[in-house]
């Protein structure tokens, strides 16, 4: 069982939000499973839960309470109801909110209980993209002994994503990896292409403006907003410092710099 995303709202202060569990198998007994790369979102006790289970896997899932407590939406192996024990299991790799399983009945190792303060640091934007941040503690925190050879967005594991040269796998279902929009990120910078973008504003995006000519643009996170933002252009607008228009995009850009490239403001607006 893969690849499932299993988010109980976007909005959890709707009108009657009710309940919802995630993975659940019940009245067992279960053998020889594979559950890997889910993302469960939900606010009830069973995020991935097997009663009654022998020599089945829970590797590399995200499983977090939508709603912030700490003390539901758990990974948990535990016995059948008419009291048969749950043996020779492995939980790893997990991301999770509550770990509800014993030693008895599996090896548990590599996984790391989060609450609602840890998840602006670990995710993109929780709970709408569980997806890792350039800077999550959960980037090449695994282990690959055993882990899935793909992520849930069906690309290769294990990937480099501190830098240092060694590719571990990530905890959780996504696999961190430097891009943005299917387009790689080096050192901050956004590889386009041919390409350009004009301005963007994407619900639950960090990035709010992006633009790019020719090949490269930079885009410090910093640096721009709903309004208007600073990028930097390898070469376009050769010229003297001031306002020139961009057709491309139907706006204005200020330049800092004599010549072509450098540094410009540019508004998310139009007019002659």
């Amino acid at each position: 069982m893969r690849g499932n995303v299993i988010v109980q709202t976007t909005n959890p202060n709707r009108p009657l939000n009710g309940h919802l569990q995630g993975i659940g198998l019940f009245d067992g007994m279960f053998e020889d499973w594979l559950v890997e790369n889910n993302v469960v979102v939900t606010n009830s006790f069973h995020g991935i839960t097997f009663l009654g289970a022998i020599n089945s896997r829970v590797i590399n899932n995200t499983v977090i309470d939508i709603n912030g407590n700490d003390n539901r939406m758990w990974i948990q192996m535990a016995a059948h109801k008419n009291g048969t024990a749950s043996t020779g299991n492995l939980v790893r790799n997990n991301l999770v909110t509550r770990l509800n399983t014993s030693a008895a009945a599996a090896s548990i190792d590599n996984n790391r209980t989060i609450g609602a303060a840890d998840h602006a640091a670990y995710f993109v934007a929780f709970p709408h993209d569980m997806r890792l941040r350039p800077d999550s503690p959960a980037i090449d925190a695994g282990t690959n002994n055993g882990a899935p050879a793909f992520d849930a967005d069906g690309l290769p594991r294990p990937v480099d994503g501190t830098g240092d040269g060694m590719a571990i796998t990530d905890l959780g279902a996504y696999e961190f990896r430097a891009q943005w929009r299917g387009m790689p990120i080096v050192d901050g910078w956004v590889q386009t292409g041919s390409r350009y973008f004009g301005w963007l504003w994407v619900a639950f995006d960090p990035w709010q403006y992006a633009l790019a000519f020719e090949d490269w643009v930079y885009l410090p996170e910093s640096h721009h907003g709903e309004q208007a933002g600073y990028a930097w252009f390898p070469t376009y607008g050769d010229g003297p410092v001031g306002w020139i228009r961009i057709p491309e995009l139907d706006t204005w850009a200020y330049k800092y710099s004599e010549g072509s490239g450098g540094w410009m403001y540019v508004l998310n607006s139009t007019g002659e």
